[in-house]
């Protein structure tokens, strides 16, 4: 009898078994403990390493939120490129393009601001210099405006074919494209949240995704901003494994 005959005949007599073959599950026994420990990659910020907040192989939702014009792209951005020293980090920027995220690279590299580097400080031999330092980094930006969350999705998992990813930087949540007819914003953002955590558990890789905030922080004494502050949705605060605000 083959081996497909003698499973249908176990089946038979044990229905029960349909359930272990669709899902076996986890037994603790066979868990590795080492894959209880953690391992931190740097961000190059001190105060982020020693909080453990960028895991190696640990699919993670990171959110950065901050109102407009405060620095998370940058913030981002950099993260992206300090873990990117050592690791392979994979960057969808769909607000900027790729020359805009280099020059900014580039300028920080420099230590010069980014008008500097527009009008012509890339072209020195110090900003070749800097090109070619970063040239040596492992990363690559996608940065095609109005992607969907599913597209993201599918680019982040050929990238991690090709060659593992260990980090994936979005920017930002709120102009991710969405195909809903639904004009209820806050469900469209939740759905992608939702989406975002569920490639980060599945492909066990943290994902950094920038947000939005609202104008609450603003009225608020001391400015200060908190978790509920993402814009247009709570599902980001209800999804993320952490938030960090600017």
């Amino acid at each position: 009898m083959s081996n497909t005959g003698k499973l249908m005949n176990a089946i038979k007599e044990d229905p029960g078994m349909i359930d272990q073959l669709l899902y076996p599950g986890k037994q603790l026994a066979d868990m590795d403990l080492k894959k209880l420990r953690v391992h931190t990659m740097s961000s190059g910020f001190a105060g982020l390493d020693d909080k453990k907040i960028f895991k190696r192989g640990r699919g993670e939702l990171i959110i950065l939120g901050a109102r407009p014009s405060m620095g998370k792209s940058g913030l981002g951005f950099q993260i992206a490129m300090n873990i990117a020293k050592n690791e392979k980090t994979h960057i969808f920027s769909l607000e900027m393009d790729h020359e805009s995220v280099l020059a900014r690279q580039i300028a920080h590299r420099m230590n010069k601001p980014l008008d500097y580097i527009q009008n012509g400080g890339a072209e020195s031999p110090e900003g070749e210099s800097a090109r070619q330092d970063i040239s040596k980094y492992n990363f690559v930006i996608d940065d095609r405006a109005s992607l969907n969350v599913y597209q993201i999705c599918d680019a982040a998992r050929m990238q991690n074919k090709k060659s593992p990813t260990s980090l994936i930087v979005i920017d930002y949540v709120q102009i991710i494209a969405t195909d809903s007819k639904d004009a209820n914003r806050a469900r469209a953002v939740a759905e992608i949240s939702w989406e975002l955590k569920s490639l980060a558990k599945e492909l066990r890789i943290p994902v950094l995704l920038l947000s939005q905030l609202n104008r609450q922080s603003e009225f608020r004494e001391g400015g200060r901003p908190m978790s509920s502050d993402l814009k247009e949705s709570g599902a980001l605060e209800q999804d993320a494994d952490v938030v960090m605000l600017i």
